[in-house]
């Protein structure tokens, strides 16, 4: 797990000004994106058919070197950061990056494991993100 421990951090920029709605994400167990909202396409700046088939740290690359899948279960440090409100670096399409706060949710397939991330800008100049602060 020292990947989420010692990343380091690229020039940040805050989310779109006024974004209040949060981006929803369908992952398989390899973290490869299956599903992208319409307010993910817009927030990232891909459409849904870019993302599909990609791995989930095209947009959050701090998850690159994480296995979102532990035992069959979600990652518990991973779940834990999430729930206690760790921020996360996104990246857009358009090269911005800007802090985030995620949500993992198991969907519960019967035979396949199926997630559901929830990406949620965290706005602010100096909000401080997983590796690094806000400018």
């Amino acid at each position: 797990m020292g990947a989420l421990n010692a990343i380091a951090a690229s020039a940040s920029t805050n989310p779109p000004a006024g974004w209040r709605e949060p981006a929803a994400l369908t992952l398989d167990e390899r973290g490869m994106i299956r599903d992208c909202s319409r307010t993910g396409e817009e927030l990232f700046g891909y459409s849904r058919v870019e993302l599909t088939w990609r791995h989930v740290s095209k947009l959050l690359p701090q998850l690159s070197e994480i296995d979102l899948i532990q035992e069959g279960q979600i990652n518990p440090l991973l779940s834990f950061l999430c729930h206690c409100g760790q921020l996360f670096e996104v990246n857009s399409k358009d090269g911005a990056t800007f802090p985030g706060e995620l949500n993992i949710i198991n969907l519960g397939h019967p035979g396949k494991l199926m997630l559901r991330m929830i990406v949620r800008p965290a706005g602010g100049v100096g909000v401080s993100f997983l590796g690094g602060v806000a400018p």
